[in-house]
């Protein structure tokens, strides 16, 4: 897949190019039901989850637990969150922004989404 910007933050390089394309499919409501999922949720598809719950206005607590659940599950005497999580929130705290939703809000906006696509992601996700 191509990229569709011309950056992408320091641990999510492999998120980066697919996201793009996974975000235009989450906006097509033809595509629903719609399933994503991985063994664990540590890497891409946990970044993917982290950046969807922060635009919908998830708190930085639960953002941080969901992905510490994962960790969890884990046999891997060498998985660290320094290596995943860690450099993923490093990353994002790296982008301009007053918290992290915004940060995130970002880095979809340099991805190439426009405002209205975010606010459409949002409604068909959210409730009234």
């Amino acid at each position: 897949m191509p990229f569709a910007h011309d950056r992408c933050l320091d641990y999510s390089c492999h998120v980066a190019r697919p996201a793009p394309d996974f975000f235009k499919v989450l906006l097509d409501e033809a595509n629903y039901p719609l399933v994503f999922h991985c063994i664990a949720g540590q890497d891409r598809t946990g970044s993917v989850a982290f950046i969807l719950n922060a635009l919908l206005g998830v708190e930085i607590e639960e953002l941080y637990l969901d992905w510490e659940i994962s960790g969890f599950w884990n046999p891997d005497v060498n998985f660290s969150h320094e290596k995943y999580f860690d450099r993923l929130i490093a990353a994002f705290e790296s982008l301009p922004g007053a918290d992290m939703q915004e940060k995130v809000e970002g880095y979809v906006l340099d991805l190439g989404f426009s405002p209205a696509e975010i606010e459409k992601f949002r409604s068909m996700m959210l409730q009234e």
